[in-house]
């Protein structure tokens, strides 16, 4: 295989785009793990409410109107759950959510991005088409994994300065 330079932007424009994944899956996990929120008090919020009754399955003979009713009755549970929050817990779930909200479609627009730049070199290499999806499949899930490592990799640090603190 011979490197032409449109092979190298393929190249470049590939990883770039992944890179862009992975960077937003960890940054993801940062903020979101930083994120304030009195997760005991929104579980403990949510239990107090009754969960409605699943819809009946004759309903969806009628898509229209199991859709409605389904809409209502989420709608119905939601209020319940928000109204059994104090203000304090509801700003803290509107900040998480928007946080998260935002993170998705970056991560989103990132794989998306990622997506065609895979199929563009794909395409250059002339590979058959059957492959984008393993490479893509795998190249998200080591953005992911990189994710998962960089997590576990921080904590046990932060574990072994405590040990040694405690221990010394």
């Amino acid at each position: 295989m011979h490197l032409t330079s449109a092979l190298a932007i393929d190249i470049v424009g590939f990883l770039g785009a992944w890179l862009l994944v992975a960077s937003s899956i960890y940054q993801a996990s940062i903020e979101l793990g930083h994120e304030e929120i009195d997760r005991t008090g929104l579980i403990a919020a949510k239990q107090s409410v009754q969960v409605p009754t699943s819809l009946s399955p004759w309903w969806w003979l009628l898509p229209p109107i199991a859709y409605w009713k389904w809409r209502r009755q989420s709608r119905l549970y939601r209020e319940a759950v928000l109204s059994a929050l104090t203000t304090e817990q509801v700003e803290q779930w509107v900040s998480f959510s928007a946080k998260a909200t935002g993170w998705l479609m970056v991560g989103a627009s990132g794989v998306l991005l990622a997506s065609k730049e895979t199929w563009g070199l794909v395409n250059h290499l002339r590979w058959p088409t059957w492959i984008f999806w393993p490479i893509a499949a795998g190249a998200f899930l080591l953005c992911a994994l990189h994710t998962v490592l960089r997590q576990r990799r921080g904590r046990s640090f932060i574990q072994a300065t405590e040990t040694r603190r405690t221990s010394g």
